[in-house]
This record gives C-alpha cells, sequence and structure tokens, in this order.
C-alpha cells in the first residue's frame, strides 16, 4: 500500500501544479484579450458604482485566489502523503471528497486516493507508517 500512497500523493501534487499552470495560462490569454476591450464598454457604474470591467477583472481575481488556494491545498496534502505526515491522510480524505467535483481528473485523483486510504489494508498500512 505505501506505493499506492506515493502514487496518490504525486497525483495530488501533479494537480496542483495543473492547477497552477491553467491559472497562468488563463491569465496570459484573457487579461490582454479584456484590456483590449476596456475601451469599448461603456464607463458607467452598474453595480456599486463599478464600471464592467471592474467587475470583471473583480471576479477574474476573486476566482484566481480561488484555485490558487485549492491548487496549493493539493500539493500540499500529496506532500504530507509522500511524508507519511501525521496530518497526510484526513487532509487527503477530506482533499479528495472536494475533488470529486473536479470532472475529470479531480475525479479519478480523488477516487484513487479514497479507495487506497479508505480501505482496511489502507487504514492499517497508514496506522503502520506512523509507528515507524
Amino acid at each position: 500500500m505505501d506505493r499506492h500512497f506515493d502514487i496518490a500523493g504525486w497525483l495530488h501534487v501533479g494537480t496542483g501544479l495543473l492547477g497552477l499552470l491553467s491559472l497562468a495560462a488563463v491569465a496570459a490569454l484573457f487579461v490582454p484579450a479584456l484590456s483590449r476591450l476596456a475601451p469599448e464598454l461603456p464607463p458607467g457604474g452598474l453595480i456599486l458604482g463599478l464600471s464592467p470591467m471592474d467587475l470583471i477583472f473583480g471576479l477574474m481575481a476573486a476566482g484566481a485566489a480561488v484555485l490558487v488556494l485549492f491548487s496549493l491545498v493539493s500539493a500540499l496534502t500529496g506532500y504530507g502523503l509522500i511524508r507519511r505526515r501525521p496530518w497526510g491522510r484526513s487532509t487527503a480524505l477530506a482533499v479528495s471528497f472536494m475533488q470529486l467535483m473536479n470532472i475529470p481528473l479531480g475525479t479519478v485523483v480523488a477516487a484513487y486516493t479514497l479507495w487506497a486510504l479508505s480501505t482496511p489494508e489502507g487504514k492499517a498500512a497508514w496506522e503502520e507508517s506512523q509507528r515507524t
């Protein structure tokens, strides 16, 4: 089972890095495009006195912050699994339940992690790794 813990850990690290990479790609593509679009939008305040571009960039920044947070938590979870940290199993279970909604890659990683950590053999192997 130790091999499965390592694989699950590296999968979590990979999904975390993939999330950060996708954020960089989206920012590189959409920020310049929206900047060119900005002069064509009306300057008036629609909501709370903010212009449409302010709203768009604000929503993008909020989405980026959430994506960075989830990506870093996923990578940290992978580190915890690989290094057999005491918090690694519980964090991996929590993160995996959240990643089940991240179709398709997150669902596969989450299902594999839940399988590796939730089976009786997985629980016993994790407890054994904590004793040594």
